[in-house]
């Protein structure tokens, strides 16, 4: 069976002074696509507390670069 490795890119959208968000990066942990709820759910365990659990988000990255 193929396992699609890839990474899980954990942010948050923070304001910024002139009234837009923006979109900041707080960790990108490389795992398994089965892995990635279970690493997203650990990250949120352990940061939980210093950040607002509700405005964490997570998206699953997966490239691959293909040469001719």
């Amino acid at each position: 069976m193929s396992h699609l490795f890839g990474s899980l890119s954990v942010f948050m959208f923070v304001a910024l002074p002139n009234g837009r968000d923006k979109r900041v990066t707080l960790a990108s942990i490389p795992c398994d696509y089965a892995e990635r709820e279970e690493v997203f759910r650990k990250f949120v365990d352990v940061n939980g507390a210093s950040l607002l659990k509700a405005t964490i988000h997570a998206e699953f990255v997966a490239r691959e670069t293909v040469y001719l």
